[in-house]
């Protein structure tokens, strides 16, 4: 288990919490403002924002690092294989990182908010816009003729905030919950106090949606909110009594920990009375895989699902077969 930190003026350092007091990286960038992590962990990319500068490293520290000038804030495919940047605002790249070296790239003028986008990992979205309304493009590397289509309108102004662990929904902080595919806006939540001078709706700090995107939550102010996707209907709502500085969600997104501004965390479980998945992966790389589906399962893994779903996948290009038919995963 890995912990990262963030010390805005000098570095980011990456803890293994396994073997107390030891340091795997200190990746020294100074003023650096966010950091992402590789899903694997084995990398980490930092980001300043001032300088518009992006570096990435090895968490064992055994790579050099490399540096990307006028880069914007980056994302990694859910795979591992991709760091995914903008450079200049205006050409994305996708760097491999089993090659070390830039591989794809297309131009988009005014290109932001990188997402990557779960179940296709060759699939990124890009918000384009500095303010509202922001469009979203799909962009889908992986051949020469790289697709690139507009697929969202009308996105707040910070771009996308969550998408559903499916690639179906995504959701931004003016709580719209798009169809990912149509563009179509599927449910619409008004937070209380929610509006601003000129009458328009303001974006909530945070908001999540839950991994099969049945519900989103959200923070505003100090409250915690959820609301149900199928009829936007808010069906829980709890007060955290300080400013939530902080929101995630774990087990499938049914399990809240929101940050408090005295430094205080609050734990809350989302009971819905449905039925969600019961298989609680036993080992890190079983984790990984179930999470993120970067790899085969162990075959202790295999054996407890259903019989059905126990064959091995069969290794094909991302694209097309042999014989030049199209495939789409799912």
């Amino acid at each position: 288990m890995l912990l990262c930190a963030i010390n805005g003026d000098h570095y980011v350092a990456v803890l293994d919490l396994h073997r107390p007091s030891t340091v795997r990286l200190i990746a020294e960038h100074p003023r650096c403002s966010a950091f992402v992590v590789s899903p694997c962990w084995d990398r980490i990319a930092t980001f300043t924002e001032a300088a518009a500068e992006l570096r990435l490293w090895s968490v064992d520290g055994s790579h050099e690092t490399v540096v990307f000038q006028k880069a914007g804030l980056p994302v990694f495919t859910l795979d591992g294989d991709y760091l995914v940047y903008v450079d200049s605002s205006e050409i994305v790249v996708a760097y491999s990182l089993p090659e070390m070296a830039p591989r794809f790239r297309v131009n988009l003028v005014g290109a932001g908010q990188l997402t990557a986008l779960p179940v296709n990992h060759r699939t990124v979205l890009i918000a384009v816009g500095q303010t509202r309304p922001v469009s979203i493009y799909a962009w889908r590397f992986g051949k020469e003729d790289s697709q690139l289509s507009l697929r969202l309108r009308g996105v707040a102004a910070s771009g996308l905030e969550d998408v559903s662990k499916d690639g179906v929904l995504a959701v931004d902080r003016l709580l719209q919950v798009f169809d990912v595919a149509s563009g179509l806006i599927v449910s619409r939540f008004w937070p209380i106090g929610g509006t601003g001078a000129g009458g328009e709706q303001v974006e909530v700090t945070f908001a999540r949606l839950t991994f099969d995107g049945r519900y989103v939550v959200w923070a505003e102010a100090m409250t915690i909110v959820v609301g149900r996707v199928s009829d936007g209907f808010i069906v829980a709502s709890i007060s955290a009594h300080e400013r939530v500085t902080s929101l995630v969600t774990t087990d499938f997104g049914y399990v809240i920990v929101a940050g408090r501004e005295d430094g205080r965390l609050l734990t809350l479980k989302l009971v819905a009375g449905l039925r969600v998945p019961c298989y609680r992966p036993s080992t890190a790389a079983d984790r990984r895989n179930f999470l993120l589906d970067a790899e085969n399962c162990w075959d202790a893994t295999l054996a407890a699902l259903d019989p059905t779903y126990q064959r091995r996948p069969t290794a094909i290009d991302d694209d097309e077969d042999n014989d030049g038919n199209t495939f789409t995963f799912i």
